[in-house]
């Protein structure tokens, strides 16, 4: 029996001296991460924060004369560990904590602290605090008799205690030139839910998302004095379509207040008194935000780009054989409206057949605006021998740094063709698309040998029914088959025709896919997939395209084909029930399910409305 314990001990160390060097090869590098308030007020007292992920000593840090230490450093630890793929990995966390209490109003800088860890020092971030007058607490008289205060007294002071704003980074710009909208709310209540929230409808921009949260997180600022919890709510770039003077709608918000109060009864104060809920809200000052137009003259070359911008352009070869495909390839970079920039002029040879160029288009939008890369790829193709010239060909944009047009230029491109085997019995035939060498010639043919089928004289074939027949029937054939494929061209090339066409099929498929998430209690989902169907339908009935569809777009054309306004009403209500429901779900009192029959009939009623 001794010495089985015996051995388990040596396991058991064993194994212990394992994990602790598979742990001490896995610990990550050494960091000591600083956390406390941005603002504070004179008097009050907060928390400041030092998490290292080591065992060190308390960190050294100096405080400035703004500050009094109250208490600290109070000490936490915790440590993980976990198992992937057989590998023992571990995470320390040691957690010192300091009371402080702010003493001298102004904006304080607290410099680096500083830890030792196996003689080498790390260093934390220098934590900048605001700190501002503090406002003297006073109590309620109703509330210092131990009486509930009437909701008439609070909601006085809603309008202190609850605002919303719309922050634009910029109040004059030109058309075409981007400005970053950002919507918060501030507030010093206990908020609890939010029961209606309504949006700007930035009527005059082009809008895209740059930061849509599904949960606020509210954070301390300074506001006049006052210390508010505020919150982001929405970050949306904004894009002018017109000049002159614009006006941002109000941003709404109705919120849920959760309020304790105290009383003089002995049961309900030992359980903490009790809890009253009411209502608050508030909506955003107008704003106005002065578009200029463009300077003039414009350029002739001018493609609509706004911002800084630069041009290069490639031929994918300078040799080749006719009948060969060659690439040009031109590509516009920067930040702006590059979505909004139109194809450069481009002048090819008159030997030479062009298609029509793919677009490619890959932009990002941040707080900085939309920074991408627009790539156009040309094909031509040469159809004859000889030495050709691409000439240069130019663009100019707005440059909205100094305010003045600039011009990009690209080209020229020397291309070499040499002719390419062809037979005598072939010619190339050249239209609107590239087709194969047909074989339009034919060899001398033989008098015919063997049995000649003679017939009797008086005997013909010619002219009777059935020659007519045999002979007419491939003819009305071709006819009909000509008729058909021309039909079928000119439905091709009409992309109105085809939007249109699809525009149903396309909305039941997302319907479909709305149905089986109802199905599946995914309220969420739903109304995204509702507000999806809705909005792809109405792009492609009424052939707007997806990068200028917007709900004043779409309405003024409904408008023009005579849709009633009542059934426009009717797509604005469920537009604003979905897109509440993405930021204020507990807002939304109708059912997912509800929501589906009212997309599928409005679609329906569009279908006939429409056309």
């Amino acid at each position: 029996m001794m010495l089985i314990n015996r051995f388990y001990k040596i396991a058991v160390s064993l194994t212990f001296l394992a994990v602790c060097c598979c742990t001490a090869t896995l610990q990550a590098q050494t960091e000591i991460q600083a956390s406390a308030p941005r603002v504070v007020q004179t008097g009050e007292r907060f928390q400041l924060t030092y998490t290292v992920n080591e065992r060190t000593d308390a960190p050294e840090f100096t405080l400035p004369d703004a500050f009094r230490l109250l208490s600290g450093p109070g000490v936490s630890r915790s440590q993980q560990m976990q198992i992937i793929n057989g590998q023992m990995s571990s995470s320390l966390t040691i957690t010192y904590t300091y009371v402080l209490e702010a003493v001298t109003e102004g904006t304080h800088t607290i410099e680096p602290a500083t830890v030792v860890f196996e003689g080498k020092k790390v260093q934390s971030r220098a934590v900048t605090i605001e700190v501002v007058k503090g406002a003297a607490q006073q109590q309620q008289p109703a509330q210092r008799q131990g009486q509930q205060p009437s909701r008439s007294e609070k909601l006085a002071s809603n309008e202190d205690d609850f605002f919303v704003r719309v922050h634009v980074d910029r109040r004059s710009v030109y058309q075409g030139e981007a400005i970053v909208a950002t919507l918060k709310l501030y507030t010093t209540l206990n908020l609890s839910g939010f029961e209606k929230v309504e949006f700007p409808k930035f009527t005059g921009f082009f809008k895209e998302d740059i930061e849509t949260v599904t949960q606020i997180q509210l954070q301390r600022e300074n506001i006049n004095g006052r210390i508010y919890q505020a919150g982001l709510v929405a970050k949306y770039q904004l894009m002018p379509q017109k000049s002159g003077t614009i006006e941002i709608d109000p941003f709404t918000i109705e919120a849920i207040v959760t309020e304790r109060v105290r009383t003089n009864d002995p049961f309900e104060s030992f359980f903490g008194g009790n809890v009253r809920r009411f209502k608050v809200a508030n909506s955003s000052p107008v704003v106005r935000v002065e578009v200029k137009p463009l300077p003039e003259p414009r350029p002739s070359d001018f493609t609509g780009g706004v911002g800084q911008m630069r041009l290069d352009a490639s031929v994918s070869r300078n040799e080749l054989k006719t009948n060969d495909a060659l690439n040009l390839k031109v590509k516009l970079t920067g930040t702006g409206n590059i979505k909004f920039v139109d194809n450069p002029q481009i002048t090819f040879p008159t030997d030479f057949e062009v298609y029509d160029p793919k677009k490619d288009v890959n932009v990002k939008t941040t707080s900085q605006g939309s920074t991408g890369v627009i790539l156009w790829d040309y094909v031509v193709i040469p159809r004859h021998a000889g030495t050709y010239t691409i000439p240069a060909f130019s663009c100019s944009y707005f440059d909205t740094s100094s305010k003045s047009y600039k011009k990009l230029s690209a080209g020229p491109f020397e291309i070499t063709v040499e002719q390419g085997a062809q037979d005598a019995s072939q010619s190339i035939v050249t239209g609107p698309a590239r087709r194969d060498v047909r074989d339009i010639g034919s060899d001398i043919r033989f008098i015919q040998t063997g049995d000649l089928d003679l017939k009797y004289k008086g005997s013909y074939f010619f002219a009777t029914p059935l020659f007519w027949t045999i002979y007419l029937l491939p003819l009305s054939l071709f006819v009909i088959f000509l008729i058909f494929k021309r039909k079928q061209a000119h439905d091709r090339s009409d992309i109105v025709k085809v939007r249109n066409k699809r525009a149903a099929k396309l909305s039941r498929n997302r319907l479909k896919s709305a149905k089986k998430l109802v199905r599946d209690n995914k309220d969420a989902q739903v109304y995204d997939e509702v507000l999806r169907a809705l909005w792809q339908y109405l792009g492609d009935k009424l052939a707007i395209d997806q990068s200028r569809l917007n709900r004043e777009r779409v309405f003024e054309e409904m408008r023009e084909r005579e849709v009633s306004e009542e059934l426009i009403s009717k797509v604005a209500e469920l537009a604003d029930l979905c897109e509440m429901a993405r930021y204020a779900p507990t807002a939304v009192k109708t059912k997912s399910a509800e929501v589906y029959s009212q997309a599928v009939d409005l679609l329906v009623q569009l279908e006939r409305a429409i056309k």
